[in-house]
């Protein structure tokens, strides 16, 4: 059984990118989406191009993703598919610093593979002993969004959310229909950034 990072099909990796995406809107994880994709094309007429993705992903409680990553595609009789094969996912707050980063840009002393997992504690200060092997179950990016947001629940949510009455709100429900409203998500970057 193909794993999460094995090559697919261009259109398949396309529609699962963009809905995954649509989600954490829709979900008002993303406050604001600013990621481009762009094709190149190499001289060479017998290589096949690649695309970078990257930007940055705004995110509710002060968040800020930025994203960088190249996909090959491949030629597989006939079929084009389309597989990761470097990227970084930094993870920081404003005004505080990094929280974590993935990626896999650089090799590191005695790690068997270049993933790796960069752990910030206090934002800004790096743990001692990172960056941690992760070895080929790197995240994906939905992945990383999702870690994310479980920080945000852990560590922002309990520190900086009140009502108008200056009592927290204890409803994470209640709470995330609040985010929404506050800070909707800009869906249509996706679509804007293939033109």
């Amino acid at each position: 059984m193909p794993g999460k990072h094995s090559p697919i099909p261009i259109y398949r990796y396309l529609a699962i990118h963009e809905t995954v995406l649509q989600h954490f809107c829709d979900d008002g994880v993303i406050t604001e989406l600013g990621l481009k994709e762009e094709w190149y094309w190499p001289k060479e007429k017998r290589r096949l191009p690649f695309l970078n993705i990257y930007g940055r992903i705004c995110l509710r409680g002060g968040l800020v993703l930025d994203v960088d990553k190249v996909l090959n595609i491949t030629d597989v009789a006939g079929q084009y598919y389309i597989q990761t094969s470097a990227y970084s996912y930094n993870l920081s707050m404003k005004e505080e610093g990094n929280v974590f980063r993935y990626d896999n840009s650089h090799a590191h002393g005695e790690h068997i593979t270049p993933h790796h997992f960069h752990r910030f504690d206090p934002p800004g200060t790096e743990v001692a002993g990172s960056p941690f092997e992760i070895g080929n179950n790197w995240p994906t990016l939905g992945e990383v969004i999702q870690q994310a947001d479980l920080y945000y629940w852990e560590h922002i949510y309990p520190q900086q959310v009140h009502d108008g009455s200056g009592e927290r709100i204890n409803d994470r429900d209640t709470l995330q229909r609040q985010t929404y409203q506050a800070t909707p998500c800009f869906p249509n970057a996706v679509a804007a950034s293939r033109t």
